[in-house]
């Protein structure tokens, strides 16, 4: 499935959070969407491990990385025919990735400084699913806040963080600020 989507003319665009939620949340596996399960531990208590089983299943961040890189699902499937999606996703210079750690999914300690991260990279991708460009927007280390530049093929130019913020991001780059709240 896709994010969900604000509903409403006016509505605001998923976030990256809600994007990060979405891919976090709780699922029901059952026999009748095929999404049960086959129980191995069954088959060793003398059942059978065909035998399809419910359940749920939550995808989690184990360890928090140095640096993350989230690939925004850009190619989807409609109609029987891959397209691109250029549906508009709110970018944050922070990512607070507390809430999607394993631990605190359901406890969440949102305080979590080692679970803080800044953007400092984003790639763009123009065009459709079988021809486009992809550019990019940097932020070196140690650069002032709001320095960015631009990154094409033939040009390299400032950038505005607001430019960066509302690009049609296709892959982030975020690195841990360690100690930050």
């Amino acid at each position: 499935g896709s994010p969900p989507r604000s509903a409403g003319l006016g509505a605001a665009p998923p976030s990256i959070e809600d994007c990060l939620a979405f891919f976090c949340r709780q699922e029901t596996l059952d026999n009748d969407g095929g999404t049960s399960w086959k129980c191995e531990s069954c088959a060793k208590a003398g059942g059978d491990a065909r035998d399809s089983k419910g359940g749920t299943k939550r995808l989690s961040i184990q360890t928090v990385p140095a640096v993350l890189v989230v690939h925004l699902k850009r190619f989807v499937a409609r109609g029987g025919a891959l397209r691109k999606s250029s549906a508009p996703v709110r970018l944050k210079k922070t990512l607070n990735l507390a809430p999607f750690l394993s631990p605190s999914l359901d406890d969440t300690d949102e305080s979590d400084p080692e679970a803080v991260y800044e953007l400092f990279g984003v790639v763009n991708h123009q065009g459709e699913l079988n021809a486009g460009h992809y550019t990019a927007f940097v932020r070196q280390a140690g650069a002032a806040a709001g320095e960015w530049a631009y990154v094409s093929d033939r040009q390299h130019r400032p950038a505005s963080e607001a430019e960066v913020l509302a690009s049609e991001a296709y892959l982030l780059f975020y690195r841990r600020v360690p100690g930050m709240q």
